[in-house]
């Protein structure tokens, strides 16, 4: 080999050297790429990506609510919900007795409890989450109550300082009952801040408080004495009566409110 072929096979060697040095660090810094099949694709961003989440609530608001609701979360912060449930006694007594303590006289918590025996609820609100479905909330509500049942002659007299002597003589010698069959509906408007606990899977536990104030209310007394109530005498003390229990109900008829449902969210 002369000693000009050696001078040329050193830098061709250095240069070789070099470009596989180069193309090695290149083929280091590519980026990591993990593919994922079609299924997995379109399986992992889907509920992230959706903003309508369907839900069903059971559970009560002590001490006006007891009962179901269907709803949905939609945009992530924002729900909607209906509901249909009733007014457990042991709560209608609890009302009764707070307007006890507010008007001043004995006798409202067993007269709320007779006029609500057999009631239902329709109600329907919305919520705005601060964080999605856990944490923090806050809401509004709107429910009507409708009631139908009995109370007693002599404790509406008391509370409403009207006196259905005739009434009562008429039942009496009848051999009826003294008391009243009455129609109640009650709007009741309710605010409330939640907060929501994850369970499990879909499965979450929230708790409220709040305060529930009837905004609307009316009351009708009738008697099984359908001559008294048809008398203008009788229709001017019914009147009497009827006017005296809306107003309570109205000023009064506002309540604390705390609560505890099982949310499921699809």
């Amino acid at each position: 080999m002369t000693k000009n072929t050696k001078r040329s096979w050193v830098p061709v060697s250095f240069i070789l050297l070099v470009l596989a040095t180069a193309h090695a660090t290149a083929e280091e810094q590519q980026p990591i790429v993990v593919e994922r099949s079609a299924a997995e694709t379109n399986k992992i961003p889907a509920r992230e990506a959706r903003n309508f989440f369907p839900f069903i609530k059971a559970g009560t608001e002590f001490p006006v609510w007891t009962g179901a609701d269907l709803g949905a979360r939609i945009w992530k912060n924002f729900s909607f919900h209906v509901g249909y449930g009733k007014m457990l006694s042991s709560y209608a007594g609890f009302i009764g007795g707070r307007i006890d303590q507010f008007a001043n006289k004995s006798g409202y918590d067993s007269v709320i409890k007779g006029i609500t025996d057999s009631n239902h609820i329709l109600r329907g609100g919305i919520d705005y989450h601060f964080s999605g479905r856990k944490g923090w909330s806050v809401g509004t509500t709107v429910s009507q109550l409708n009631a139908d049942g009995k109370s007693s002659i002599t404790d509406v007299e008391t509370l409403t300082n009207t006196q259905f002597t005739t009434l009562k003589n008429l039942l009496s010698a009848a051999g009826k009952e003294l008391v009243f069959t009455s129609d109640l509906s009650l709007t009741l408007l309710e605010l409330h801040a939640s907060y929501t606990f994850g369970l499990m899977n879909h499965l979450f536990l929230e708790t409220s408080f709040g305060v529930s104030k009837v905004i609307a209310n009316s009351v009708q007394l009738s008697s099984n004495a359908p001559n008294c109530d048809a008398s203008n005498a009788g229709a001017n003390l019914y009147n009497q009566a009827q006017n005296e229990l809306d107003s309570v109900l109205k000023k009064y008829g506002y309540v604390p409110m705390l609560g505890l449902s099982l949310v499921y969210e699809f």
